[in-house]
């Protein structure tokens, strides 16, 4: 029994040595992951629905809180496409980026404060958001997958 117990330990370790760990990022790559994050952003505060989606990989998966998740370009552009926002302004703050093997996690916060017609108070909120970004062949890293919530009480 300590010999099966001493072999499963070893073979736990080594399996464990030989998963891919996220390694420091370049500057160049990690200028381009900043990148694409500011042009999201960028996207957002212009309400230049096709530049946003366009960081997005063609089969994204975009999971917004309290609603089922949107996937691919064309059905988030429409889904874009449908807001009524006189003006917004918004902020993402990064705070983590790990990357491994060709796929980044972006972990940061956010607020926002969005200004509707006819109402006389912005909608405001603030939280916290998480992107995975795919390298793409050509060397392009796009948002395949993004999902945030509030820090706020419901």
């Amino acid at each position: 029994m300590r010999i099966t117990s001493t072999l499963s330990v070893a073979l736990a370790v080594t399996l464990a040595g030989c998963q891919s760990q996220p390694q420091p990022l370049s500057e160049d790559a990690s200028a381009a992951i900043r990148a694409v994050d500011e042009s999201y952003v960028a996207g957002v505060r212009t309400q230049n629905w096709d530049a946003l989606v366009a960081v997005f990989t063609p089969e994204v998966v975009y999971m917004p809180p309290n609603r089922p998740a949107v996937v691919g370009r064309p059905p988030n552009l429409t889904r874009f496409q449908a807001r009524d926002w006189e003006s917004v302004e918004y902020v993402h703050t990064i705070i983590d980026i790990t990357a491994a093997a060709g796929v980044a996690n972006v972990y940061g916060s956010y607020s926002v404060s969005i200004h509707l017609a006819e109402v006389d108070e912005p909608v405001t909120d603030r939280g916290k958001y998480l992107s995975v970004l795919l390298r793409q062949p050509n060397g392009e890293w796009l948002i395949d997958k993004m999902i945030w919530n509030s820090d706020q009480p419901r």
